[in-house]
């Protein structure tokens, strides 16, 4: 555990530390995960609901909730070092844990959400549920997807550079295929749920001018098909 914990702190500390504001809440491709993973739930909690985010890293969408809902209460639980610097400075409560057990009493957390958290380790089956686990009402989590275009270049650097699997798990995490995640998705939390959706999650256009008008005219069910994540919404049975 430690030596992970070491890895992963060293490749994630860094990535926030160089990109402390790492999202654009102007672009689509945020409003996007915005408006069809976190807002349906977060429109059903009540006033002072409790919100928490596996692998809060640099805190940027617990803040875009919290520019949405003020009045929620706001958690990140993370094992990097950076992750704490940030849950201070944006006055987010935050637990340094490890996701996969993190000791934290059951339901602790209205709505537990994460992105591209779960597939950066080995035992994934076992912090999805976690997440669950901690979730009064609602849980939302995404990883990789396999068949999308972005993964291409990932898997060109993982060959390139010789990284072990090991290594390519903890910078770029395991890809995953529809099946597979849902089956990952069924072994962690069986059928205690009163609904389940999965939905592939975003597109990532190029940055440039081009980039930007084909993410403003991207159709919402193409990045439902081909979205570089895929992603399931819950909501358990208790909900």
């Amino acid at each position: 555990m430690n030596e992970y914990k070491e890895d992963i702190d060293k490749v994630w500390s860094n990535l926030w530390n160089s990109e402390p504001e790492g999202i654009d809440f102007s672009e689509y491709t945020t409003q996007f995960k915005f408006k069809y993973f976190l807002k349906p739930f977060i429109d059903k909690l009540p006033k002072g609901s409790s919100v928490c985010e596996f692998g809060s890293g640099n805190c940027q969408w617990l803040l875009l909730i919290h520019a949405y809902r003020p009045d929620l209460k706001l958690n990140g639980i993370d094992i990097c070092s950076a992750a704490k610097d940030y849950a201070r400075k944006y006055n987010v409560n935050f637990f340094n844990a490890d996701v996969r057990d993190t000791k934290l009493e059951s339901e602790s957390f209205d709505f537990v959400y994460s992105w591209g958290v779960i597939e950066h380790m080995e035992e994934s089956n076992k912090a999805l549920k976690e997440q669950f686990r901690l979730a009064k009402h609602f849980v939302v989590a995404d990883v990789p997807f396999n068949d999308s275009l972005a993964t291409v270049p990932l898997k060109n650097e993982i060959k390139r550079t010789g990284m072990t699997p090991y290594q390519a798990m903890v910078k770029h995490g395991k890809f995953y295929s529809r099946s597979d995640f849902k089956n990952l998705v069924n072994e962690s939390i069986g059928d205690n749920y009163k609904s389940i959706k999965f939905k592939n999650n975003y597109l990532v256009f190029p940055t440039n001018k081009l980039g930007r008008f084909l993410d403003n005219i991207c159709p919402d069910f193409i990045r439902f098909k081909l979205g570089h994540n895929i992603g399931v919404l819950i909501e358990k049975s208790n909900g």
